[in-house]
């Protein structure tokens, strides 16, 4: 069995700002923004490129006012392929992908 990598260091409580998938490209991008304890804002871009699957579900009430983001973390698959899970709030609220290559502001994340 494979170990988890955190993905999203330093992003826990980041606001969902947008996401896109691009079927063409097989390309979903999650952009966070984050701030800072002096009220500064940083928005981040993960990509994750090469998706094979993509799977969003859902337990909590709508409507939201905006997206937490809890955790994020990757483990190896074969055939150099990486699963992935995305949790908004809580384990009630998930996003989870098999994708090739995920990055974090344009670097690879070596996931283990």
């Amino acid at each position: 069995m494979s170990q988890e990598t955190r993905i999203a260091q330093g992003m826990w409580g980041a606001i969902v700002i947008n996401w896109e998938f691009d079927v063409g490209a097989q390309k979903l991008t999650i952009t966070l923004q984050v701030e800072e304890p002096d009220g500064s804002r940083f928005d981040h871009a993960v990509d994750f490129a090469g998706v094979k699957t993509l799977s969003f579900r859902n337990e909590i009430d709508p409507p939201w006012a905006y997206a937490e983001l809890s955790e994020m973390y990757g483990s190896k698959l074969k055939g150099n392929l990486i699963r992935v899970e995305v949790l908004f709030w809580n384990e009630e609220c998930t996003l989870v992908a098999t994708c090739a290559e995920i990055c974090v502001d344009g670097e690879e994340i070596i996931v283990k």
